[in-house]
């Protein structure tokens, strides 16, 4: 569910997150049938085999900066890698993972090693699959609610006076503020939800300040970087490579605004019942309209 330069960060600006809008046709494939990898100098599936060590790997996932995610062919692991420009956002992935995963589940990833023209990791599998996979697309009130239950627990599990690291609201507003005078393509996200806007009100929703309640972030908190199980579970948190201290809102009006992308509409209220929080419309579109301009 790319912006950021990290492992789902985007250096500068990218329209519509593209990353998370639902890709479930992606998730089981079988392992002998090809699926087209476009980016020049990436890794293979041949390569990721070998590195997994496991005789076939299957592409499950693409981000917009050309990193790429392999799965064994019994599922036990998965392989990470970056193209060279993203090495140490993949770097900073493995560190926060290695963090938080001590009091939610989260991927233990193995070194970092260097190969095809970027870095790589291998980490063990979590429980459950990705919320938007075929389970997800069949009970989406039952995704939505684990979604919901799944970010309260990483909120409430993770101590935010002992996390070393920072979701950064400063530097995401000054490259907001930059993007809404040099993109005027700025409202293109994937709902139109920004469609109506105008200059003017975007300015004056960036120059609104507010009480923050910090929390430990995921930081990139849409529908795909959950994972549930068939019950309906929380089982797991993936793609941590921006988790940090911010406002619990920086999480919940993406990860409400995520539901619509990859759910459809109508299922935002569950979200926010789910995680037990009632709307703050106002941070809502505050934090909504910083990830779609930062």
């Amino acid at each position: 569910m790319r912006r950021r330069g990290r492992l789902g960060a985007r250096p500068g600006w990218s329209r519509a997150r593209r990353r998370h809008w639902s890709k479930p046709e992606l998730v089981n494939r079988p392992l002998n049938q090809h699926i087209e990898v476009p980016e020049r100098n990436a890794v293979s599936a041949e390569q990721a085999a070998e590195w997994l060590g496991s005789p076939a790997a299957r592409f499950v996932w693409r981000n917009e900066e050309g990193g790429l995610t392999f799965v064994s062919d019994d599922g036990n692991r998965y392989l990470t890698w970056v193209p060279h420009s993203l090495n140490e956002q993949l770097l900073s992935a493995t560190w926060r993972a290695a963090w938080v995963r001590q009091f939610i589940p989260a991927p233990d990833f193995g070194s970092v090693h260097h190969g095809a023209n970027g870095s790589w990791s291998v980490s063990g599998a979590l429980p459950g699959a990705s919320a938007i996979g075929p389970w997800g697309q069949a009970h989406p009130r039952e995704a939505v609610g684990a979604i919901g239950a799944g970010l309260r627990c990483l909120h409430d599990a993770a101590p935010a006076d002992r996390c070393p690291f920072q979701w950064a609201l400063a530097p995401r507003l000054a490259r907001a503020r930059n993007t809404l005078r040099t993109h005027p393509d700025w409202r293109d996200a994937p709902d139109d939800y920004f469609v109506t806007w105008t200059d003017a009100e975007a300015a004056a929703t960036l120059a609104l300040e507010f009480e923050p309640d910090f929390v430990v972030c995921h930081g990139d908190a849409c529908s795909p970087n959950y994972l549930v199980d068939d019950n309906g579970n929380f089982t797991g948190i993936v793609d941590v490579g921006a988790l940090g201290v911010a406002d619990r809102w920086a999480d919940l009006a993406v990860a409400s605004w995520s539901i619509n992308w990859n759910f459809g509409p109508g299922l935002e209220d569950e979200f926010f019942d789910a995680y037990g929080i009632d709307r703050n419309d106002a941070k809502i579109r505050f934090y909504r309209l910083v990830w779609q301009m930062s």
